[in-house]
């Protein structure tokens, strides 16, 4: 390929050569030097033609658009919804299959416990802000023992703030065993609109083998009962296997 090149002087100029290495003498030295040319222009960075610049340029150009609205659209995105669950840890007795964290205790302070709970609502506030909740759930062990007046001041405290409202859905996992009348009532004056009832099983034997504290006729009555004052929002657990 080397000795074609060498051939004419026109070949230079339209390699971009410099047009002096192909003219005057033609001997070993002329083609050494035209060889040592043609090898530093190999090298050389080529300029890229107008037309494939400009069509670069702007591909570049529409990519960083690109970029920009999709970090437009990241950055309007709404955050995801948010829940709250408060766990209340001790029951009347523990059932032989839970493995929750939950104690055996039959008379806790429940009234320090609720002040506690608005603590550690406080400190959680200031660190992952107060967007509003769209649920709230109080789990445990078994929530139905704290009285109606020792729940009051967390649900109060989450009104205040604008943290709940008339359409937030707020649960209360209760079990037959522990609840009176006068609880449900006060339960609902409060706020709470869905009862998650742990009724497990309406045979009286199965429940007594499950380690239960109420019987099927108790499950029936609160169930009733829950539905009579206005509860339009309720489960009913049940086990099966």
């Amino acid at each position: 390929a080397l000795q074609h090149l060498l051939r004419p002087h026109q070949r230079g100029h339209r390699l971009g050569l410099p047009g002096g290495v192909c003219r005057g003498k033609r001997g070993p030295a002329a083609r050494r030097r035209h060889v040592l040319c043609v090898r530093l222009w190999l090298q050389l960075p080529r300029r890229v033609p107008q037309p494939l610049a400009r069509r670069a340029k702007r591909r570049r150009r529409r990519r960083r658009r690109h970029r920009c609205r999709r970090a437009a659209i990241t950055t309007t995105l709404i955050a995801p919804p948010r829940s709250l669950y408060v766990h209340v840890p001790w029951c009347l007795r523990k059932c032989p299959y839970c493995d929750f964290n939950s104690h055996e205790q039959a008379h806790p302070d429940f009234e320090k416990y609720g002040q506690l709970l608005i603590k550690d609502l406080d400190v959680d506030l200031e660190r992952y802000g107060n967007q509003p909740f769209v649920s709230v759930f109080f789990g445990g062990g078994t929530p139905s023992l704290m009285p109606p007046q020792t729940l009051a001041p967390l649900l109060n405290r989450l009104a205040s703030l604008g943290l709940i409202s008339d359409e937030t859905e707020i649960t209360l996992e209760a079990n037959p065993g522990t609840l009176d009348l006068d609880h449900l009532t006060g339960y609902r004056d409060l706020g709470i609109n869905r009862l998650s009832v742990g009724v497990q099983s309406f045979h009286t034997e199965v429940l007594a083998a499950l380690g239960r504290i109420h019987d099927a006729e108790q499950a029936i009555q609160m169930i009733q009962h829950a539905q009579d004052i206005g509860f339009r929002r309720l489960n009913v657990d049940l086990m099966h296997g």
